[in-house]
């Protein structure tokens, strides 16, 4: 009977999804599949993609200007997890743990400057998209301030649905387009 018991337990372990199989290969608190900064120095306060917002090698998208070392020139970051209520500015609970998480992070670089950024994606009039994107940003920045991020910090500026970063033909991709993204100023 031990024996079954124990097949089962590692049949079910073996078509578990990746995710629950997941680690944390760099110690830095986010699991390696949502890591887009993998070799991050384990204890470092890092942004909700597993990144530091300086310094750290972030695996590139598509398109985007690579270093000799293959990482990322450019110095923006997808703020995973900050959410928002449907057609609203209003940060979803998840929302706010993330910013949390973020707001961390920046806390332990007290000298970089940044500019929120918010996207929409296709659904809707430009007009209209461009206004929410603009009052999303200037909400996740508004929750950094009063979780003690000085607002002279940050900017923070709408997009709209001009810089998708994923297609708005199914929900999937629409869901990727909704984000906020924190860029590096110095």
């Amino acid at each position: 009977m031990k024996m079954r018991s124990a097949l089962v337990l590692l049949a079910a372990l073996l078509t578990m999804p990746a995710m629950a199989q997941d680690g944390d290969g760099d110690g830095d608190g986010v699991l390696d599949t949502a890591d887009e900064c993998p070799a991050s120095p384990a204890g470092v306060k890092v942004l909700s993609d597993g990144c530091t917002p300086r310094n750290d090698c972030r695996k590139p998208r598509a398109d985007e200007p690579v270093d000799d070392k293959g990482c990322a020139i450019e110095r923006v970051y997808i703020l995973k997890g900050v959410t928002f209520e449907f057609d609203s500015d209003r940060l979803t609970q998840q929302g706010k743990t993330s910013l949390q998480v973020i707001a961390e992070a920046l806390k332990a670089y007290p000298e970089i400057r940044f500019e929120l950024s918010g996207h929409t994606c296709s659904m809707g009039s430009d007009a209209y998209n461009l206004e929410l994107s603009d009052r999303r940003a200037r909400s996740a920045g508004k929750y950094l301030v009063e979780l003690g991020i000085k607002a002279g910090r940050m900017t923070t500026k709408g997009f709209g649905e001009t810089q998708p970063v994923d297609t708005n033909d199914n929900e999937a991709g629409r869901e990727y387009n909704r984000r906020v993204e924190l860029k590096v100023l110095e």
